[in-house]
């Protein structure tokens, strides 16, 4: 079945959900730091500890700052997620709680993996619990990342304590026999909800209660090594849901609302479309949600946030926002199959007659095992959880901490290194099993230098190559003879492009002189950090040495092509071409000086101009 459509499309045609931003539907593909990350994993799943090393060749150091800081990433994520899977199984039918609990079982096993390396003070520990239990809690309350979660693979299910007790509450019975719902379905339902609010990270964790601003502590603190948390910008606003919200909260949107309070607006709140699809009344859902709230305030689950922050002027005495206390939730291994709605595929561990995802208005539930062959669901399932420490090589870092790097690396206390191509030669990194390229090289010549690196201990030694999509790429995986047989063809070069032939001939002209061009453009200014001029005079060497041995210099550029004049294979470069070749060197050269200088007079200018602009303290606390 194939469908078409022009333009953008911004309703799924699956699950009809809207986005006005962009294109909803997206090209099934997988981009080049993806694919190297997972060859990166796999490539050592069953080295041994002594072994247990990787070099990744990029061809730049910007290549190489990218997929060492995504690896690592990423594979941070995998280690939370796979020790969640973990803790979570051991826990039976209790699970673990994600409030104290598991942040202090994910801290105990970081240490015994050594993905926390050394003994950590009190005060490090203390950062690291923060880190852990604000990375565990936002792995279960972002909505717009549920693809690969935990708890869509199937392979978490999140539950709320003393929410069964309702069942046994008067005004939960009454409030379901005013819906015409099953208790059941109404205690479905209410999960849902409460789903609904914890993916809108409305949980009463310190962090959800103020606005993330990682200028200050301890913000700021996680965001630098070794933790690493990574905060998105679109989820540093805190979030609450409150009944009756006052129509200036409804409209500036500060709290989210359980139902739409204004009666003339057709646009319902999440919970209440969730909620309407089951009592298909607006009336009915609204005094459902209006009964059930306090309910699930009175038994522990929901509680109120004093300090939510909100203007002065807008707070009202009767509001309340409300939050999801902590430590009622509650993460296990499904207990059966679970449902996965069979429009937008989001799955539940709880059965709904309708899908309650708020926007899926189409889906409904279908029972659904977790997929065995997905990839991420055999990752964390049939994989013990490892640690994976990155480090980026390349001429960027500072040389004495690449030194440190290398010897981490020969010692096993570093597992993979992202390297650019000066570490193909030259380096002492001990014995290797395995390399990863990410991308075909450019010359067979730096294939061999780079897998070369791999095997030298045992004679063999296993590489990957990852080839994209650009016509190198495509060449090299399509002929991979081409890399693999090692010919090495002589450089050639095109006669009948005279800049690059030019470029050539004054190439080879400075190598028949002995003066010297100097070693950086600087020193070609009377003073680097006020230059007024440049200075002509440091090329008097260069240039009356040429005069002086113009005759020579002509002769040796002439019988460059001596030989293939000689067969017929070209006319050019003969001794009369040569001649205007070395006479036009020197105001070539001049020239290209000046119009260097030109420019360089200009930023100056401009450096100076700008620089006045501002307050100095201001300016400095700024930098």
């Amino acid at each position: 079945l194939m469908w078409l459509r022009k333009g953008k499309l911004q309703t799924c045609p699956a699950c009809g959900d809207v986005y006005t931003r962009g294109d909803i539907v997206t090209p099934l593909r997988t981009g080049t730091a993806s694919t190297v990350s997972v060859l990166t994993t796999h490539h050592l799943d069953r080295l041994q500890e002594e072994d247990r090393r990787l070099l990744v060749f990029a061809d730049n150091r910007q290549d190489v700052a990218h997929q060492a800081g995504y690896t690592e990433d990423k594979h941070r994520t995998f280690a939370m997620r796979h020790l969640i899977v973990e803790q979570a199984g051991a826990g039976g039918a209790n699970g673990v709680n994600l409030d104290k609990e598991l942040p202090q079982k994910l801290f105990d096993r970081y240490m015994s993996l050594k993905i926390i390396e050394k003994r950590p003070t009190r005060l490090e520990r203390d950062q690291w619990m923060s880190a852990l239990t604000y990375e565990a809690a936002m792995e279960f309350s972002r909505h717009r990342t549920q693809r690969a979660s935990l708890e869509n693979l199937g392979l978490i299910e999140v539950d709320y304590e003393f929410l069964s007790d309702l069942a046994n509450e008067p005004g939960f019975v009454q409030a379901t026999r005013q819906a015409v719902l099953e208790p059941s379905v109404g205690l479905a339902l209410l999960r849902a909800i409460l789903d609904l609010m914890r993916k809108q990270r409305a949980i009463a964790f310190d962090f959800f209660q103020e606005y993330l601003d990682v200028t200050k502590r301890p913000y700021r603190e996680w965001e630098a090594p070794p933790y690493n948390i990574r905060f998105p910008e679109r989820d540093n606003a805190p979030k609450a849901f409150a009944l009756g919200r006052p129509d200036h909260i409804r409209k500036t949107q500060r709290l989210i609302g359980f139902y739409q309070e204004n009666p003339r607006a057709s646009q319902l709140t999440a919970a209440q479309k969730v909620a309407n699809r089951l009592v298909r009344s607006r009336e009915k859902s609204e005094g459902f949600l209006q009964s059930v709230v306090p309910l699930l305030e009175k038994v522990g689950i929901l509680v109120p946030v004093e300090n939510f922050p909100m203007p002065k002027a807008e707070r009202v005495g009767t509001l309340r926002p409300l939050q999801i206390d902590p430590r009622v939730i509650v993460l296990r291994t499904p207990s059966g199959d679970g449902f996965r709605c069979n429009a937008c595929h989001t799955w539940r561990a709880y059965d709904l007659p309708t899908c309650p995802t708020p926007r899926c208005a189409q889906g409904r539930l279908e029972p659904r095992p977790s997929d065995s062959e997905n990839y991420y669901v055999r990752l964390y399932r049939n994989r013990e959880p490892r640690r994976l420490l990155v480090g980026e090589h390349s001429a960027q870092i500072p040389g004495t901490e690449r030194a440190k790097m290398e010897t981490a690396f020969k010692e096993g206390r570093m597992d993979v290194l992202v390297c650019s191509p000066p570490l193909e030669l030259g380096v002492d990194i001990g014995p290797l099993l395995t390399v990863v390229l990410r991308n075909a090289p450019p010359m067979p010549a730096n294939y061999i230098q780079r897998v070369g690196r791999a095997g030298r201990r045992l004679r063999i030694g296993f590489v990957s190559t990852f080839c994209a999509g650009g016509a190198h790429d495509r060449h090299a995986f399509e002929h991979p003879e081409w890399l693999v047989a090692g010919r090495f063809d002589p450089p050639r070069l095109r006669l009948d492009n005279p800049y690059i032939v030019r470029r050539h001939l004054h190439s080879f002209l400075l190598e028949c002189i002995d003066a010297q061009l100097p070693l950086s453009m600087g020193q070609f200014l009377d003073d680097l950090r006020v230059p007024t001029r440049w200075k002509r005079e440091s090329l008097d060497l260069l240039l009356g040495e040429i005069r002086e041995k113009r005759a020579h210099i002509v002769e040796r550029l002439a019988s460059l092509l001596a030989r293939d004049r000689e067969a017929g294979r070209t006319d050019r470069l003969d001794p009369e071409q040569t001649s205007r070749v070395v006479d036009e060197f020197e105001p070539s050269l001049v020239r290209t000086l000046e119009n260097w200088w030109q420019r360089v007079a200009q930023l100056d200018r401009e450096f100076r101009e700008y620089e006045t602009i501002g307050a100095p303290r201001n300016d400095q606390k700024k930098a």
